[in-house]
């Protein structure tokens, strides 16, 4: 991928995730962490995913905190906690085009779990929010992608109801902030500094333009689409560095 490309993706990438999740609270890791990913390298392309994503709950978080269900987000973010440790481990030990093909198949994973769950009523279980938050912790520390537990907790327990957008930022800022603390992350080119924090601020002002008049279901398919595609492109990546064994094959911009 070139430089030029990877500027575009990675910024277009933080402005659609950006806008999906102050739209909908959801979606900024399924849309930014594989094209980030693809620009950035696998380690630090999670690292700026979570970084980034923690800064757009925040700016969520500050518009709903009233709403937020403070009970059920500390057992979330404990949950959450304790999986951020596997998946740092697993970003730190496992060969870098072994984990792109990881943050691929995960996100792969979480949109068929979304879509084919759409219209079913899961089964809710003793200490599913405990549950919900380590798997929403892992996914956010190995691969850029921790709503989609929270989401699947949420339709179990019925608990769509308006403070979940909120509560769900409490848990994506422990993620983001706990997985760049732990595993750190590198700056990148200036330029690529720059359309990060411009798609950022674009995306949330976008986001919250549209959020009461475009249909969520119309975001959130757009969100998916944009994951899936990006998925796709890392897991591509990733078995062309495993064929050819060369950084260079990942197309990382430093």
């Amino acid at each position: 991928m070139s430089d030029s490309a990877s500027l575009l993706g990675a910024g277009f990438a933080v402005l659609a995730g950006a806008s999906a999740q102050r739209a909908t609270g959801l979606g900024f890791g399924l849309v930014s962490a594989p094209f980030l990913t693809l620009a950035l390298g696998p380690h630090n392309g999670v690292g700026w995913a979570n970084l980034l994503a923690s800064c757009v709950a925040g700016a969520v978080l500050l518009t709903s905190v009233r709403n937020v269900d403070w009970p059920r987000a500390w057992r979330l973010a404990a949950g959450a906690l304790l999986g951020v440790i596997p998946g740092i481990l697993l970003g730190r030990f496992v060969p870098a085009p072994v984990v792109q093909v990881i943050v691929g198949g995960l996100v792969l994973l979480a949109l068929g779990v979304v879509v084919f769950t759409r219209e079913r009523k899961l089964v809710a279980v003793p200490g599913g929010a405990w549950s919900a938050g380590v798997l929403s912790g892992f996914m956010g520390a190995s691969a850029g992608v921790g709503g989609p537990p929270l989401a699947l907790y949420a339709k179990s327990t019925d608990w769509w109801s308006v403070s979940f957008v909120p509560t769900a930022q409490v848990v994506f800022i422990v993620t983001g902030v706990t997985s760049v603390v732990s595993r750190g992350i590198s700056m990148v080119n200036w330029s690529l500094t720059v359309v990060m924090v411009v798609g950022l601020a674009v995306g949330l002002v976008v986001g919250h333009l549209i959020a009461r008049r475009i249909p969520e279901t119309l975001t959130l398919n757009l969100a998916l689409t944009l994951a899936a595609l990006g998925s796709i492109a890392t897991i591509v990546t990733g078995v062309r560095g495993l064929v050819c064994g060369e950084p260079g094959c990942f197309g990382a911009v430093s």
